[in-house]
């Protein structure tokens, strides 16, 4: 895997810019967000009660603003244990650490696209792809800071999340603009799948994550702004194509600590820490306090809103840090089968098998080092755990 060295490539390559937009696409607020649509500045959202807070704990907020010197944030990505943002409005992404501090504002030759930078970032781990409001893909090289190549769709890329599930497990792409079909299409751009407008019923998308780990998934989050909350966590199932019921307003906790009312920026999801986390930008929309804030859920507690059942202690792994063998250990008393599936930290399934044994030895010596997830399907439940191959 290419590896982003910040202090030699970046140094010598990244071009700073120091020029910046007052405006956004659509509408003229000091904040620098870039909206759907006009809308009408709001009043904070009160800080939620502790037992609804649970469900989405807040890991972190960073002032994007702070870091970088101006407003206009909107696409996200974890890559190599440091965060990319890019400016909507500006050629410039700013490099972040896991701790958030500001190490670097590069930019990336090529990448500006209609009316601005990239408006979402998504990564299969070994390169970075951006969506810059243009009808095309662009494929990064995080290692030398550049485009390698551009891979052309049939519509306007705003949203971009990768799925390596699609195309019988080849990999492929989840995209959008505001109010168009969310289009899944192969690593070419060949058209794969569409949830239509009519189907998901939203109007005002700007980011989206795969997210292949939940329960009962997989699912499709998207950051809406066209709620009543202008910054709402939606949950599509991408096999019936509907919208489940579960909604997040990010201005109700995130908006509260950073203290101004935002709207929906990019959004990814990723594995920090040994915990999946769902991060994204909140854009600044309140003339008054115009900050930018990069956020971070603690996704372990969010999969609790569908909270994994099963009979206590029913899924052991041992051990839980391994090089060569792991025993998936199902504590069950029949001999009926069960679904048993391994995921890497980027949601792709890596072993798939039905099995009726309650030890079940896994040689895991060839594949990556990292996170893996371990699912088990029976009788109508999903039980999950986890390891690290190193």
């Amino acid at each position: 895997m290419k590896q982003l060295c910040t202090k030699s490539l970046l140094a010598a390559a990244m071009m700073v810019l120091t020029f910046g937009f007052s405006q956004a696409q659509n509408k003229t607020m000091p904040s620098m967000a870039e909206a759907a649509s006009p809308s009408v500045e709001r009043a904070l959202v009160g800080v939620p009660e502790p037992e609804n807070q649970a469900l989405w704990d807040v890991n972190y907020v960073y002032d994007l603003l702070a870091m970088g010197g101006t407003n206009g944030n909107a696409g996200c990505i974890f890559f190599n244990n440091e965060f990319w943002v890019s400016r909507w409005a500006q050629d410039t992404i700013l490099l972040i650490d896991d701790m958030g501090n500001l190490l670097a504002k590069f930019s990336v030759p090529g990448l500006f696209g209609t009316g601005g930078n990239a408006r979402s970032f998504t990564t299969d781990g070994t390169n970075i792809y951006a969506g810059n409001n243009t009808a095309a893909i662009q494929v990064i090289d995080p290692g030398t800071v550049s485009i390698t190549s551009t891979i052309p769709v049939g519509g306007t890329v705003r949203s971009l999340t990768y799925d390596p599930t699609a195309n019988s497990g080849a990999g492929g792409f989840w995209y959008s603009n505001f109010s168009t079909d969310i289009t899944l299409v192969s690593m070419a751009g060949a058209v794969l799948d569409v949830i239509s407008t009519a189907t998901h019923g939203l109007t005002a998308m700007y980011g989206s994550a795969f997210d292949n780990w939940t329960m009962n998934g997989p699912f499709l989050w998207v950051f809406d702004q066209g709620g009543a909350g202008g910054a709402d966590l939606v949950q599509i199932n991408t096999t019936t194509k509907l919208q489940t019921g579960v909604i997040h307003d990010v201005n109700s906790d995130v908006g509260v600590q950073n203290a101004s009312v935002g709207i929906a920026g990019g959004v990814f999801l990723h594995v920090r820490n040994s915990q999946l986390e769902m991060s994204g930008v909140l854009q600044g929309n309140d003339p008054t306090t115009p900050i930018d804030g990069l956020f971070g859920y603690d996704m372990d507690v969010t999969v609790g809103l569908s909270e994994i059942e099963g009979p206590k202690d029913f899924l052991n792994i041992n051990p839980s840090v391994t090089s060569h063998m792991v025993n998936v250990n199902i504590d069950k008393q029949n001999n009926d089968p069960v679904q048993l599936q391994i995921m890497d930290a980027a949601g792709k399934l890596v072993f798939d098998k039905t099995t009726h044994g309650i030890n079940n030895y896994i040689n895991v010596s060839g594949y990556d080092n990292g996170m893996y997830f371990v699912r088990v399907i029976y009788d109508g439940e999903v039980i999950t755990d986890r390891f690290i191959k190193n």
